[in-house]
């Protein structure tokens, strides 16, 4: 009789739900705000530049947990992921650098 091997459980599974659950709840913020007030105003391409950004943070913060690195190089490389992520979202809104993609 064969038996099939125990299921693995996935390291920092928790920590892996809670930041795909948070960048879903940061997507679908704008579009609850919009219901109440008119100072929120995203438009359908506001929705899919946030998705990228942050459903791709979050698959990147996903593969550097589960990469298997020391405790202290995900959280650097984590930390420089969300950086970027904040730095690049920032220069969209604002235009920190005055880049041609600047939201000023």
């Amino acid at each position: 009789m064969h038996t099939a091997p125990a299921p693995q459980s996935r390291p920092n599974a928790a920590l892996r739900r809670l930041i795909w659950a948070g960048a879903i709840a940061l997507l679908v913020l704008p579009a609850i705000a919009m219901l109440f007030t008119s100072e929120v105003n995203w438009g359908p391409e506001d929705f899919v530049v946030g998705g990228v950004l942050l459903l791709g943070t979050a698959f990147v913060l996903d593969r550097v947990i589960g990469s298997g690195w020391s405790r202290r190089t995900i959280v650097l490389t984590g930390g420089a992921v969300v950086f970027v992520l904040v730095f690049v979202w920032a220069e969209l809104a604002v235009g920190l650098i005055g880049s041609p993609w600047a939201g000023s």
